[in-house]
């Protein structure tokens, strides 16, 4: 469990609350605060259980905002901003369009699942990479071979 101190800081109070504080703020308003940001992140969490990313992006943005100085949603910011690509100077890779193209007509046939493939062909598909990876090893060319991860449905 956290010391007072703890949630206090947490929550926005930038002076610790101690005990002789406590008599004349009173201990409601920072566990009332305490129990504030734990509720928004619980909601964080069911967005996330329930594969709502683009929701929950746009939530951790507001919260990162309203509680600037809790570790646990400064961190959750970082971990949900989007990706940042570049691009790097140098020699060109094949074009995995034909990769794509298979992924996005049949990717859905295979929910939970890494799919291995290779041009227009699926060489596995499973729910455990490391068994995917094992079945390609045998697979001539095989180090070419781009693994998505099909999302399972959404209920």
């Amino acid at each position: 469990m956290k010391t007072l101190e703890q949630v206090s800081t947490e929550v926005g109070n930038p002076e610790p609350v101690y005990p002789a504080a406590e008599l004349a703020l009173g201990t409601y308003a920072v566990q009332e605060q305490a129990d504030a940001l734990e509720r928004d992140m619980s909601f964080l969490r069911q967005l996330l259980e329930s594969s709502r990313v683009e929701e929950a992006r746009d939530l951790i943005k507001d919260l990162a905002v309203r509680w600037p100085n809790s570790d646990r949603v400064q961190h959750m910011a970082k971990v949900l901003a989007p990706p940042v690509a570049r691009v790097i100077p140098g020699p060109r890779h094949r074009s995995l369009e034909k990769e794509l193209a298979w992924y996005k007509s049949h990717g859905h046939e295979h929910p939970g699942c890494w799919i291995a493939t290779l041009g227009e062909q699926l060489l596995a598909a499973d729910p455990s990479y490391l068994r995917v990876n094992d079945l390609l090893d045998p697979i001539p060319g095989s180090a070419d071979t781009v693994i998505f991860f099909s999302c399972p449905a959404r209920v």
